[in-house]
């Protein structure tokens, strides 16, 4: 067979044994409302933090957004009885979307360039969730409940929508007003248009009209104010899994460390500091809620303690946001560890939309373990602030000249660096004009050094102040139950042994 038909005969006609559409993705956990909920998310911080740079990018991502969202909404069960306004939206949406796809090969502005990573991850996030639809959707009758359910996953798709591209319009005026204020300085002003922002200068002003009407129709579908009462019909099960925490904290530890010594660990840097500090502000809550039902006595040292710890870790952060390059992604197997501890969190501690009574949270299934396994994440958190704190001592450490700029002298103005005599210009006006990256000045890095170490301080007092807490809280669990409470050890091992850590491709984490 091989003379007559070759090496490659074989080869050549082999197929597929799986289809991959019909995999569903063992290294994320979260159902189709948590993935939703994580896509409003993603708008809400986009729109916090877009800049007149992101114009470009943005506009690129936009309509694979749209995409991915309509195909997430034919993927949902069709209800008859939804309000008919909702169809109407998402379909104006998208053939603006269209509409702007097209445009966007044969219009000289904005230039070709690569699409948000902010977008794109939102995108593959809604298609994920439609993955899920399309396989374990049910397709019976729909009862009340899950109709109300239905109209809230809608709300949530569309009201992502809408925060994006409002985000969108607005990364779009910001560079409009740049333009305006340079050329206003000229001898060749820009005309602005009749009866719009001055900010709307050409060659924004038609994309600005593209996207506000978008952003329009995005917010019909809820007029007078009905998102509100759409999201409260969310439904929420009670958690079956009540180690589900438990598992993500053991899960998190481990990607934490592998994201600091990879080669791109920079791009790690924000992801990391944030979660941890998430993680912090999820035990003051999870400490409130056991001093409220009586199961744990709460020390007057324990409170402060996180509190500090939790400014500590954001202040850091911020900091290594000036210096991680713009549109930058961190690792996959890191995100999928970061989305899956933000959602095992807000299970216990929300109640749907708002946060769920110090009450309700001491009562739900797994609680003692949960709050154990956090305390033990506090206990421990001073071996990966140390790890993080290294990174501040990097040589040639560079950031965008702008942030860099505004941080030497905010920094120096608050006292938290020594200042030299007379002015001192850190960063020159060309870089920051032209938006370049620059070599972090000497009050930049001294601050990150100080941060650093006032993080590696701070964690291990709330450590140390945990550590009697989670011994307490151990001895009457031993008490209650005559069994003993998994280590933290013995998590971690259960984490790797059941495949939790991600070792697939990178590009197969999110379709």
């Amino acid at each position: 067979m091989t003379a007559s038909g070759g090496p490659g005969r074989y080869t050549n006609a082999d197929v597929e044994l799986f289809d991959l559409d019909q995999l569903t993705h063992t290294s994320d956990q979260r159902s189709v409302g948590e993935l939703l909920v994580d896509v409003d998310r993603q708008a809400r911080l986009l729109l916090i933090d877009v800049t007149e740079d992101d114009a470009a990018q943005l506009l690129h991502a936009w309509p694979t957004l749209v995409s991915r969202a309509v195909d997430l909404w034919q993927a949902l069960p069709h209800t008859p009885g939804h309000p008919a306004q909702t169809a109407t939206s998402i379909d104006r949406v998208a053939q603006i979307s269209h509409r702007i796809s097209q445009r966007l090969r044969t219009s000289p502005w904005p230039p070709a360039t690569a699409p948000d990573p902010r977008l794109s991850n939102m995108a593959n996030t809604l298609d994920q969730a439609a993955s899920l639809v399309r396989r374990f959707a049910d397709r019976t009758p729909l009862s009340d409940a899950a109709r109300e359910d239905l109209h809230a996953a809608r709300a949530r798709i569309m009201h992502s929508l809408y925060v994006a591209t409002h985000a969108v319009t607005v990364s779009l005026l910001q560079h409009g007003r740049i333009r305006y204020h340079q050329a206003a300085t000229s001898r060749r002003p820009l005309a602005t248009p009749a009866n719009q922002t001055p900010y709307a200068v050409a060659p924004t002003t038609a994309w600005v009209r593209r996207m506000s009407a978008a952003e329009a129709a995005a917010a019909s579908f809820a007029p007078h104010g009905r998102l509100p009462a759409l999201l409260n019909g969310e439904q929420r099960t009670p958690p079956a899994d009540a180690g589900r925490l438990v598992r993500a904290l053991a899960h998190w530890e481990v990607q934490a460390h592998r994201g600091l010594v990879c080669p791109d660990w920079l791009d790690n840097m924000v992801l990391i500091t944030r979660t941890q500090a998430l993680i912090t502000g999820t035990a003051m809550v999870l400490v409130t809620a056991a001093a409220a039902g009586g199961i744990l006595d709460l020390s007057p040292r324990l409170g402060p303690a996180l509190e500090r710890s939790g400014a500590a870790w954001n202040d850091l952060g911020s900091r290594w946001d000036d210096l991680t390059p713009a549109n930058v992604r961190p690792s996959p197997q890191l995100l999928v560890a970061a989305s899956e501890i933000r959602a095992a969190t807000r299970n216990l501690t929300h109640d749907g939309a708002p946060m769920a009574t110090p009450h309700t949270i001491a009562t739900r299934p797994g609680f003692h373990e949960d709050l154990q396994a956090v305390l033990h994440a506090l206990e421990h958190a001073d071996e990966l602030a140390h790890a993080v704190a290294e990174k501040g001592t990097t040589p040639g450490l560079t950031g965008r000249a702008r942030a860099l700029s505004i941080r030497a002298h905010n920094d120096i103005e608050a006292g938290r660096v020594a200042a030299l005599e007379g002015d001192v210009v850190w960063v020159s006006p060309t870089d920051i004009l032209a938006k370049h990256m620059v070599a972090a000045p000497p009050p930049v890095t001294e601050g990150l050094r100080a941060s650093g170490e006032a993080v590696v301080q701070a964690a291990t007092v709330a450590g140390a102040v945990a550590s009697p807490a989670q011994s307490a809280l151990a001895n009457a669990q031993w008490d209650q139950s005559s069994a003993p409470v998994p280590t933290r050890k013995q998590a971690e091992q259960h984490t790797l042994s059941t495949g939790c850590t991600d070792r697939s491709e990178p590009g197969r984490q999110h379709r």
